[in-house]
């Protein structure tokens, strides 16, 4: 899942619409839809979506057009493999304490990776950022565990997505 803030403005605010970026699900999430191929060695066969623009850029005009990039959705992805995922996107969440989190679970446990937002949107009045969790859950023996990550210093020099 993701649950950030909304398309920030860019020249020309060409990220509006839909017919400039491919749509929300291309400009945000194509890297979500790699992550799944690379982790299940396995491509798609079939794919369902449910996705709409309810709060984002309803307000703003370009000319005579509204933006109709789509803000929210859910994607259900079928594998040859037999394995299934699913990527939730919401743009208007930027409250969220992590901006991505992502689940793997199979017959030997679950294993979970929070990753926050870039740390210069986290709001001081809430303390120090959150940092980057992997939590691995075995069903034998049962329960969850939190498994030291640092990041590297150099990584999360580099950019966003914490490295």
């Amino acid at each position: 899942s993701e649950h950030r803030f909304p398309f920030l403005t860019k020249v020309g605010d060409w990220n509006r619409f839909n017919r400039n970026t491919g749509g929300t699900f291309v400009e945000k999430c194509c890297h979500f839809f790699d992550l799944m191929r690379l982790i299940l060695k396995s491509d798609p066969i079939r794919v369902m979506a449910s996705a709409g623009q309810a709060i984002n850029h309803l307000d703003e005009r370009y000319g005579d057009e509204t933006p109709d990039i789509l803000d929210h959705g859910y994607v259900l992805v079928d594998f040859a493999s037999g394995a299934r995922a699913m990527l939730e996107l919401c743009m208007f969440a930027e409250g969220s304490r992590y901006q991505e989190e992502l689940r793997a679970v199979g017959g030997s446990g679950k294993i979970e990776w929070r990753v926050p937002g870039p740390g210069r949107f986290w709001p001081p009045h809430l303390g120090a950022a959150p940092v980057p969790e992997l939590i691995v859950s075995p069903r034998n023996p049962p329960g969850p565990r939190l498994v030291e990550t640092p990041v590297d210093p150099w990584l999360l020099a580099a950019g966003d997505h914490n490295g």
